[in-house]
């Protein structure tokens, strides 16, 4: 992709994140990681954290656009830090993270790699789920008897009753209007309530280990940032499904918020 064509790329904020989460090997995983990224700095770009997308976007109660979770600033430090990697340099993009990366990885433990937190917020989706879905599906869901097509519309149903204006403290009708733009938040949400369902499918949650859990949070952002590009490039399988079930739900062109009861 990078040799033989003019594709451009985004470098979200948890990837550096994850390469440099060894205190003691960060620079040469980063180094390692960006080796293919660092022969076209001009033509990658570098994607705001989760928090922040979604900050912003509900700060406005308006969808943002890929544009707007771009950060400008950061992509031009990011792309001198690609051309120190291919020049082997230690320069000042390199020593600005050497001079943060301990304090950094601190807040990256506490908050985004915190496995406790990430294990608690998905299992409280669970009732949730547990009452939007019939009994019926849920014993379907674990035969493997629901379609794809089903799946992701019943995923989407669901996603619509996890908040709402009064639990988000919206104005009336703010919260159908970003389900309905396929917001940013919407799509952090579908991934969220599709990750818990999938774990339905295999007998619940509860008994999934909490590091695979932080794992999938975070790969729920890469994914809600791919699904904003022309392609999620990955060799997850499971990211890969999860990434084709997603845009599946974009497609959908009535409202999520409809009643598929009889359907579940």
């Amino acid at each position: 992709m990078i040799s033989q064509t003019d594709d451009r790329f985004v470098v979200a904020d948890a990837a550096l994140m994850e390469m440099c989460k060894s205190t003691a090997h960060w620079e040469r995983t980063l180094r390692r990681s960006l080796e293919l990224l660092s022969t076209v700095p001009d033509r990658v770009w570098f994607v705001l954290g989760n928090g922040e997308c979604m900050t912003a976007e509900l700060s406005t109660q308006q969808p943002i656009t890929l544009d707007a979770i771009v950060s400008d600033e950061i992509t031009e430090w990011l792309r001198s830090l690609l051309v120190e990697v291919a020049n082997t340099d230690s320069g000042p993009a390199f020593q600005l993270m050497a001079a943060n990366i301990e304090e950094a990885n601190r807040d990256a433990q506490r908050q985004h790699l915190n496995n406790a937190e990430n294990r608690a917020r998905l299992v409280g989706l669970v009732d949730t789920l547990r009452h939007a879905y019939s009994s019926s599906f849920q014993q379907r869901l674990r035969a493997g008897g629901v379609s794809e097509e089903e799946y992701v519309q019943v995923v989407s149903h669901a996603t619509t009753l996890v908040v709402d204006d009064e639990s988000m403290s919206w104005p009336e009708g703010a919260t159908k209007a970003l389900f309905d733009a396929r917001s940013y938040t919407a799509r952090w949400l579908w991934l969220r309530v599709e990750t818990v369902t999938s774990w339905l499918a295999k007998g619940g949650i509860e008994s999934a280990r909490p590091d695979r859990l932080t794992n999938s949070e975070v790969d729920n952002y890469y994914l809600a940032v791919g699904s904003y590009c022309d392609q999620f490039v990955s060799d997850d399988r499971r990211a890969l499904e999860k990434d084709r079930r997603l845009r599946a739900a974009l497609a959908i062109d009535v409202p999520w918020r409809m009643d598929i009861s009889e359907s579940t």
